[in-house]
């Protein structure tokens, strides 16, 4: 059988048969290493990918799922082991599946966003603050801060 290029008499090229890459590399995150010790396994652990290993994030991940919550817990007694170690534990010890976990994100309050402001302090602080807080001196504050301040932090 012939080639394209015969049919087409030139009009047609060939298609590449080489990959091609990016000039730009992408990095590893520590999502792509979660994935891979969750399904993959394909993420190999040397002096190149060590600084993107994040012990804290990886266990967090770990943490929001319900069959690896123990794992995660049990890497967290043992923070003074090695990325390799903590690497080859879970890779040992977790089940290859897909997991679909979803991570708890905190939620945006304008109330605290306005005691921050007129009070100057810590958003910890500002959740302290606003309990203390009934609903119209809330409210007194926000009428003040968006007439005077015009809602701008």
């Amino acid at each position: 059988m012939s080639s394209l290029s015969d049919i087409f008499d030139g009009i047609v090229e060939e298609p590449k048969k080489e990959v091609i890459e990016d000039v730009k590399e992408k990095g590893i995150s520590p999502f792509d290493i979660l994935n891979s010790i969750y399904f993959s396994r394909n993420f190999v652990l040397d002096d190149s990918t060590d600084k993107a290993y994040n012990k804290y994030l990886l266990n967090k991940g770990l943490s929001m799922g319900e069959d690896t919550i123990f794992y995660a817990a049990e890497m967290s007694r043992y923070s003074h082991i090695t990325n390799n170690m903590h690497h080859d534990f879970l890779n040992g010890v977790v089940r290859k599946r897909k997991r679909y976990n979803k991570w708890i994100k905190s939620v945006k309050d304008d109330n605290i966003k306005v005691i921050k402001f007129f009070m100057q302090c810590s958003i910890s602080k500002a959740k302290e603050i606003l309990n203390l807080l009934n609903e119209t001196q809330v409210n007194e504050l926000r009428t003040i801060f968006e007439r005077d301040f015009k809602g701008t932090l």
